[in-house]
C-alpha cells in the first residue's frame, strides 16, 4: 500500500520496477481507495507498519 508519506511514497514509487520484478507484486498500490471503489463500505483501518501496511476492515454494503 502506497504510504500517505510523500517521502516515503515518492522511494515507493520509484522501486516499484524493481518490487514487481523481484516479486510480482506492485508496492504502490492505492489499496484503501480500491476497496472504497469496489463497494465495500470501510469500517476501521489501522496502521501497522508506518502507514505501509494496514489492516482493513470493510463490509459488504
Amino acid at each position: 500500500m502506497l504510504s500517505a508519506n510523500r517521502i516515503v511514497a515518492w522511494f515507493m514509487n520509484l522501486f516499484n520496477p524493481v518490487a514487481v520484478r523481484m516479486g510480482g507484486e506492485n508496492i504502490n498500490r492505492r489499496t484503501l481507495d480500491n476497496v472504497a471503489k469496489s463497494g465495500l463500505a470501510v469500517e476501521q483501518v489501522t496502521d501497522l507498519a508506518a502507514g505501509i501496511v494496514k489492516l482493513i476492515e470493510a463490509r459488504k454494503t
